[in-house]
């Protein structure tokens, strides 16, 4: 007999119990306490990478940040020099120098290095006296 505590290993059984027999998708979900779209997800997953599909997958980045140290150096020389906005030093990026980064990824550089933002032609807010 399996472990339920293996989320894996019930993932498949279910899975192929559903193929085995002739239950329904929903009938079988209940029995594992799954919905019916998992059984399908599942399904979908173990037919596309085998039994690897099943397996929980590491959350978070999949690949390394394109936000070098040296990146993040050029990011803070244009908005130094030029006084560029965002959406403008990413642009100069991609066409300058092949490095194809977000607005909100410099956005987040900037932020994170405390360059204050451009303001747009915006009327600054006042304060209130409450």
């Amino acid at each position: 007999m399996f472990s339920f505590e293996d989320k894996a290993i019930v993932r498949y059984e279910m899975v192929r119990e559903w193929i085995a027999t002739d239950q329904t998708a929903s009938q079988v979900a209940e029995k594992y306490g799954y919905t019916r779209t998992r059984v399908h997800v599942n399904a979908k997953r173990i037919e596309e990478e085998g039994i690897a599909g099943v397996i929980d997958k590491k959350p978070g980045p999949k690949e390394p940040t394109k936000a070098t140290p040296e990146v993040e150096q050029l990011v803070i020389q244009i908005r130094k020099r030029d006084k560029k906005a965002i959406d403008e030093i990413a642009k100069e990026l991609k066409e300058n120098y092949g490095i194809s980064l977000s607005p909100r990824s410099v956005d987040t550089i900037l932020t994170k290095n405390k360059i204050p933002k451009k303001n747009r032609g915006r009327k600054p807010k006042r304060k209130t006296n409450r």
